[in-house]
């Protein structure tokens, strides 16, 4: 780092003027010109045959200027991992909260108004709401056709389980059978909604060439600019996504939600359609973190030394599968955290119910295997009479350890960061020593540090200033800051003759 460098200096966000001020554009403050608003129609039951639908007293309704159902819909599957859902529900219901229908109206009352008038007959199914239940050989099936369902990768799919995945390594039974002490425990981390201050939000126009724009409250543009084009079955080419100024996502705007019916009820009316969820809706209709059930076996030797770990974990995808699938490759790769364990072995099975489609919150998977390998550990420090820490240092991850995945692990400070964390709080002075009801504890974890490909450009102008042209979206920590700061460390530029060019989906590199 130099005396000029841009780098490892405090500089003001460029967005901080902005918020702090309340000029910050969100999708809840972006108009558009003969603009209507959005509603959605959503299911009240969790599992339903879908009779009747008729959509005609909405219809009639003054200052309704589109009706839209599944009828209006490409029938074509589309998600995120495993194309399993459509725009709308098509012949049944499988979640309280799936859209059946959505109106576009002049005023947000008379949207709702509309709502009302659209009748629905249904028929109630058996609904499972226990991801243990459904993977019972006697359980309803959810998704017949599971198995003709594509995917970004040949998972393995039966029954309700949309993937089952394995990964191991070493002699698992070998490894108990040479163990002193085999410990087996029972975890469940329960669903855990995003909550982001802003709720999900869209806006959707078609220009004079039939192009369609989005203004959206998404944390990832790219992500949202491919599946909206697949789930309305036009070319990419044809739809331009243009982030909003976003109040928080914490994983819940990770993908499309309602943009797709935004669109349609925009191309119907021919004016341009705003959809925000209300507070209810949020909390109801989208995606949160899953609920999972963690069994893990873990073999130790008398001096604390972990040879074997065997962890089935299941976890309820919900309707649909959603980012769930992608947290549970996660959760069962990081399974053994940060330790070097000889023998192993992950499973991992994803579960549809009909519970709302679950997504994904801030640690993507791995958060949820932590929390039951860092208790374990606890509860086999106490049954072998070794500090917690002690047990944790012992059997820590070095450089080069091979990992699970049978990757090389390079770059492993874990021991020196774990130690500094010890002196820094005081554990060993603290521990046993605080008082009654009050105590220490020690936790580690493990993450990667990418996951989705990534590019960026930087353009030098006839001034001397540079424009950082990335789709990577600013989610509020200072992510479109740093960038700015990394290029003027690289061109030698003051920070301040740097900038983030509007991202969307047309100009922003993937």
């Amino acid at each position: 780092m130099t005396e000029n460098s841009a780098l490892g200096v405090s500089v003001p966000r460029i967005d901080g003027y902005f918020k702090a001020t309340g000029k910050a554009k969100y999708i809840a403050d972006i108009f558009r010109p003969g603009m209507l608003y959005g509603k959605i129609l959503f299911s009240p039951h969790a599992h339903a045959k879908i009779l009747r639908i008729d959509t005609q007293k909405a219809e009639k309704l003054p200052g309704v200027k589109a009706v839209i159902t599944s009828e209006d819909t490409p029938n074509k599957l589309y998600g995120l991992y495993i194309f399993d859902r459509l725009i709308f529900a098509r012949e049944k219901v499988r979640h309280i909260g799936e859209p059946v229908a959505a109106v576009a109206a002049t005023s947000e009352k008379i949207a709702l108004e509309a709502l009302k008038l659209i009748e629905v007959d249904y028929e109630d199914l058996p609904a499972l709401y226990d991801p243990q239940t459904a993977i019972q050989p006697d359980a309803p099936i959810l998704h017949p056709k599971i198995k003709e369902y594509n995917a970004i990768h040949p998972y393995i799919k039966y029954g309700n389980v949309c993937m089952d995945a394995t990964i191991h390594r070493g002699n698992i039974e070998e490894g108990f059978a040479n163990a002193d002490l085999v410990v087996e425990n029972t975890f469940c981390t329960k669903p855990m909604h995003q909550a982001s201050l802003e709720p999900h939000g869209c806006l959707a126009e078609f220009d004079q060439y039939g192009k369609l724009t989005i203004w959206t409250a998404t944390q990832q543009m790219s992500v949202c600019h491919s599946e909206v084009a697949k789930a309305l079955n036009i070319p990419i080419t044809q739809v331009k996504v243009i982030p909003a100024t976003l109040g928080g996502g914490f994983g819940g705007k990770l993908k499309t939600l309602f943009e797709q019916i935004c669109a349609l009820l925009a191309e119907k009316s021919g004016l341009p359609v705003k959809l925000i969820l209300t507070r209810e809706e949020e909390f109801t209709v989208t995606h949160p973190r899953s609920e999972y059930f963690i069994t893990m076996k873990t073999g130790v030797k008398k001096d604390g030394t972990i040879i074997a770990r065997d962890v089935d974990i299941i976890n309820d995808v919900g309707a649909y599968s959603d980012h769930a699938v992608g947290t549970m490759v996660h959760a069962i790769t990081y399974a053994i955290g940060p330790y070097d364990i000889p023998n192993v072995r992950t499973r991992g099975r994803s579960v549809y119910t009909n519970n709302p489609d679950w997504g994904c919150m801030r640690g993507y998977g791995s958060l949820q295997t932590h929390f039951a390998s860092e208790s374990q550990l606890d509860i086999i420090a106490s049954k072998l009479g070794i500090d917690p820490a002690d047990l944790r240092l012992k059997n820590l991850c070095k450089e080069g350890t091979s990992f699970i995945t049978t990757q090389t692990l390079e770059g492993v400070h874990i021991q020196q960061t774990m130690e500094a964390a010890l002196e820094a709080s005081g554990y060993r002075e603290k521990k046993g020593k605080m008082g009654p009801n009050r105590g220490i504890g020690i936790a580690n974890s493990m993450l990667n540090t990418g996951f989705l490909a990534s590019s960026a450009a930087v353009r030098i102008n006839e001034d001397g200033t540079a424009s950082v042209l990335t789709g990577i979206v600013d989610i509020g920590t200072g992510t479109h800051t740093v960038l700015c700061q990394i290029a003027a460390e690289v061109f030698g530029i003051p920070v301040n003759r740097i900038g983030i060019a509007a991202p969307d989906s047309d100009s922003s590199p993937y």
